[in-house]
């Protein structure tokens, strides 16, 4: 492009304006994101999301649901699962993301520690939350989960969910899911 007058963006003017917000959460413990994308950020996220965010690929209301990339999937079955996806875009895009961040958990990408702990998503609720299936459970980071989300992760047992007895201070795994929601804890933190 030809800038006659010198008002074309530079490198160090999207430097400054880059970065990306995550809001706190509302009253249905949603989370708004607003940010500006550089351009080499920007071909990047569209490329991911060309690939995870293909239509029938990482949709949760599939009963089998096709995760991950949508490269090395058969076309047959993405085609089958494409017919049954009636997310927008911006749902494709967001199941995308999560699928993502699932992926960077579960696979290393995020080291051996985090503040002394496995660098997983830990969970802390009440006995009393667990035993009524009722509550908000929330994450070391602060972020809240519905008790729902909180007993799904735990049965998908990705890692391992652990009790801890604030009495005894100690940490024992819990290794079969009737445990899981049985009342034998004060403080329950599943790492999913």
């Amino acid at each position: 492009y030809l800038d006659p007058d010198g008002s074309l963006t530079e490198d160090r003017d999207r430097a400054r304006r880059r970065g990306i917000r995550l809001s706190p959460q509302d009253s249905q413990l949603m989370s708004k994101i607003v940010g500006h994308l550089d351009p080499v950020t920007r071909a990047m996220f569209d490329m991911v999301l060309a690939a995870w965010a293909a239509k029938g690929m990482n949709n949760p209301a599939d009963e089998v649901p096709l995760v991950g990339p949508v490269d090395g999937v058969d076309e047959q079955q993405v085609a089958e699962a494409a017919g049954r996806d009636d997310r927008s875009p911006e749902q494709r895009n967001h199941d995308a993301l999560k699928a993502i961040l699932r992926a960077a958990l579960d696979g290393g990408v995020l080291g051996a520690s985090h503040r002394g702990l496995p660098p997983h998503l830990v969970v802390k609720i009440t006995e009393s939350e667990l035993r009524e299936q009722a509550g908000v459970g929330e994450t070391t980071t602060g972020a809240m989960l519905p008790i729902s989300d909180v007993i799904a992760l735990a049965a998908e047992d990705r890692d391992v969910i652990r009790q801890r007895d604030l009495h005894q201070g100690a940490w024992n795994s819990i290794s079969d899911s009737s445990a899981r929601t049985g009342p034998t804890t004060r403080t329950i933190s599943c790492s999913a």
